[in-house]
């Protein structure tokens, strides 16, 4: 399977030479080192979560088109975002154990999430309406931004979620895999079992750090997923 790897690992290193108006090879001393799969915690990523919808690129071109038809954006944002700091809002969407957030500057966990509307739709639309038709058209277009947006943090998060779990059972089917293969090793010392009991448990050590690679790089391209459904990198 390695050179299908290899080829992958090229035409990557070949689009993103591209992607960044490189000449080809630019990277190839940077895709040579070997380093450890990269991981990103929802901790990590909701450092300041309180900053970050309501900066979203996506969403700060909706507030911006909005302003051009004549509806003023600072007051869509004071109509728009509740006074329950958006930690609480992301509380409710499915995250990890030991997530929390903050309401009025006390700590909330995540698991009791919020029962206050996230956001004020409905005032927002009736104060467009008197601006006119653009600019209620333009705070319908805005909202659907927000809820768009909402729903792919909750999808990229629920990826990585399931994600971290995989890595962590994996973990555990590797450590196991690898006391099977000792085991077999020590019998086969022993004179207990035939050389080919040692060469079935190998053979479950390697499927088990392959499928443990696999769920790390899962893992890792979902906390990418997430950093961008979270607008980072994009502003």
């Amino acid at each position: 399977r390695t050179p299908g790897f290899e080829q992958a690992e090229t035409e990557a290193r070949l689009a993103l030479e591209a992607l960044l108006g490189l000449q080809s090879g630019a990277l190839l001393e940077t895709f040579s080192r070997t380093a450890p799969v990269p991981t990103v915690t929802a901790n990590a990523l909701l450092a300041s979560p309180a900053e970050v919808l309501s900066s979203h690129p996506d969403i700060a071109a909706a507030e911006a088109r909005l302003a051009r038809a004549g509806f003023n954006a600072a007051a869509a944002r004071a109509d728009l975002w509740p006074r329950v700091s958006i930690e609480a809002a992301f509380s409710s969407i499915a995250a990890p154990a030991g997530i929390v957030g903050l309401v009025d500057g006390e700590q909330v966990d995540a698991a009791l999430g919020v029962t206050a509307p996230i956001f004020n739709f409905g005032r927002l639309r009736a104060l467009a309406q008197a601006e006119g038709y653009a600019a209620e058209a333009e705070a319908a277009r805005l909202r659907q931004t927000v809820l768009d947006r909402l729903a792919d943090v909750e999808t990229q998060r629920s990826r990585l979620r399931n994600a971290e779990t995989s890595v962590a059972a994996q973990t555990q089917a590797l450590a196991s895999a690898a006391d099977a293969a000792e085991l077999a090793r020590a019998r086969y010392r022993s004179g207990l079992t035939s050389f080919i009991d040692v060469l079935t448990a190998d053979r479950s050590l390697y499927e088990a750090q392959s499928a443990l690679a696999a769920a790390q790089a899962e893992r890792a391209r979902a906390a990418t997923a997430l950093a961008a459904a979270l607008g980072f990198g994009q502003r």
